[in-house]
């Protein structure tokens, strides 16, 4: 007997990630999914997530949405689905999702011989992280306000200066 073939397709989103399950063959199987989420550094749930446990259609699993997850929090996230069509033995499909978070990055003003600044900022974690930093103490976003940060800068202005800065990677999350 034929079983239900799930397709499954994954995109990496400037914050997170998105995933679709479709059934292809049959394209009207019916598709259930249960879903489990574990904070960061709250990896001792994990140990009791089973892959080869089944999502009961009938009891705890919902109807796949038409819509894809979109999985934008740190943490692990647990997706399993099933699917079911009269004729077809039913297949399961489980994916882990691991989300991270880029850490704020550390902002270091480094004082010259002549009295002025320079500042440097640095991604903690996260290689090839961007960097978007602000000099008025608005807050910077991402592909927004403030400037990307390359090289260390000079700080010409008297006084004080506010300085803020975001770290950011294409499927993490700030």
């Amino acid at each position: 007997q034929k079983r239900v073939v799930i397709s499954k397709t994954e995109t990496e989103l400037d914050e997170g990630k998105m995933v679709a399950f479709t059934a292809t063959d049959p394209v009207n199987a019916n598709l259930y999914y249960t879903y489990e989420y574990f904070p960061p550094y709250d990896n001792g749930n994990l140990q009791d997530v089973n892959p080869d446990s089944v999502p009961d259609p009938t009891a705890q699993s919902e109807l796949l949405p038409a819509q894809p997850f979109r999985f934008t929090t740190a943490g692990t996230h647990v997706l399993k689905g099933i699917g079911i069509a009269n004729g077809y033995s039913d297949n399961l499909i489980t994916s882990v999702y691991e989300i991270k978070e880029v850490p704020a990055p550390f902002i270091e003003p480094v004082q010259n011989e002549d009295g002025t600044y320079m500042v440097s900022i640095q991604a903690l974690e996260g290689e090839g992280a961007s960097i978007q930093y602000t000099l008025d103490g608005t807050d910077p976003v991402r592909n927004g306000n403030g400037m990307l940060y390359t090289e260390p800068f000079p700080i010409t202005e008297p006084g004080w200066t506010t300085v803020k800065a975001i770290a950011y990677k294409t499927g993490y999350v700030t």
